[in-house]
């Protein structure tokens, strides 16, 4: 079970990702939004939005990159390596 005050940084966290999602270029959010919070693969992110896995897996580095540097100490901690 997660404490009160694991629980208050888990929100923080997650308000402070979706504000950093907000700032985003649209195309970096559309592909980071699929990839990671509707987990779908890149193939089929590729027929949603028709672009090939390459081009939707460089997407997705840049909208971490960029969410990384939005986020700063709110993702300190949080390492999340995905299956190509």
């Amino acid at each position: 079970a997660e404490s009160p005050e694991q629980g208050a940084v888990h929100r923080q966290t997650w308000a402070a990702l979706g504000e950093a999602l907000g700032r985003l270029p649209p195309l970096y959010r559309e592909a980071f939004v699929l990839r990671h919070l509707e987990q779908l693969t890149y193939d089929e992110m590729e027929a949603i939005v028709g672009l090939a896995p390459s081009v939707l897996k460089v997407r997705v580095h840049r909208a971490r990159e960029m969410l990384r540097r939005l986020m700063g100490d709110a993702l300190e901690g949080y390492s999340h390596h995905e299956p190509t």
